[in-house]
């Protein structure tokens, strides 16, 4: 339809074809998390298998989940999309900044919506203050 044909440019199916940016200054995966998701019955697009799954067990995703953002519910497949690059987890990885502050602390943000168990992938690197865990 004209949404698809005015804001998405031709993409290959691969991690760096999901991350074109489109016409409204956003990555082809998260255009289709925003827009266009429920455009398909069974409401799996097309770069999904390229958004960020933040939870330590990948079914304990809620891909329904909202997250409080600012005065808005932000569902947690549009988060991820936007602002979690794919990566492995480790110290350095989870620290790295994105465009909202670090993948750490937005996954933090994230896991008690985003995560049936509220665990991200992150949570084993973030630093315990107390001498006795």
């Amino acid at each position: 339809g004209v949404l698809v044909d005015q804001y998405l440019p031709l993409f290959p199916l691969s991690n760096a074809g999901c991350e074109t940016m489109t016409s409204v200054n956003a990555p082809v995966r998260a255009f289709l998390a925003r827009y266009l998701t429920g455009c398909c019955a069974d409401r799996v697009m097309a770069c999904d298998e390229f958004i960020t799954n933040p939870c330590t067990d990948p079914d304990a995703w809620n891909a329904s989940g909202l997250v409080p953002w600012g005065n808005i519910q932000a569902p947690c497949p549009v988060l991820a999309a936007y602002y979690l690059p794919l990566f492995d987890p480790s110290p350095e990885t989870c620290a790295q900044s994105n465009p909202v502050g670090t993948n750490i602390a937005l996954m933090d943000l994230m896991g008690p919506y985003c995560c049936a168990d509220e665990v991200h992938v992150c949570d084993s690197f973030i630093m315990n203050p107390y001498a006795n865990p």
